[in-house]
């Protein structure tokens, strides 16, 4: 099944969500604050993205494999 552009959409957002998780735990950015000055974007937009990691596992995987429900 290929994925339409907001599944597409959803998945780089997922994908996003978690790379910047980890650069927050590792310490590589001190806050969100500090993550959205890295990446040169707003404040708003980690803030918004970074519940997605909090999403349950199969919904998560599902998302990944563009079987979620729309």
């Amino acid at each position: 099944m290929p994925l339409s552009t907001t599944d597409g959409a959803l998945r780089i957002a997922l994908i996003k969500a978690f790379r910047w998780r980890r650069r927050i735990e590792s310490g590589a950015a001190a806050s969100m604050t500090d993550l959205a000055a890295q990446e040169g974007i707003s404040d708003s937009y980690v803030i918004r993205l970074l519940p997605l990691t909090c999403l349950a596992p199969d919904v998560i995987a599902a998302i990944l494999d563009g079987s979620q429900p729309r």
